[in-house]
């Protein structure tokens, strides 16, 4: 539950500061105020789902380990 939690903590973190990072490959001036808050909340969803898969897959091989 621990790793869980601070995986979860670290993808919230990463996702802070990436809010606040500006992206080298996009030109920002060009880029209305709508794309931006667009990228940012389809990069936290990603995020979000991204740590649940990875969390639910060590989870599930800590309890394939523990049968073994």
């Amino acid at each position: 539950m621990k790793k869980i939690a601070v995986i979860m903590l670290v993808s919230i973190m990463a996702f802070t500061g990436s809010v606040y990072a500006e992206s080298a490959k996009s030109d920002n001036k060009t880029m209305s105020q709508e794309e931006k808050t667009d990228k940012v909340v389809n990069d936290f969803f990603n995020n979000i789902e991204k740590t649940l898969e990875d969390s639910t897959k060590k989870v599930a091989d800590e309890i394939k380990s523990l049968n073994k």
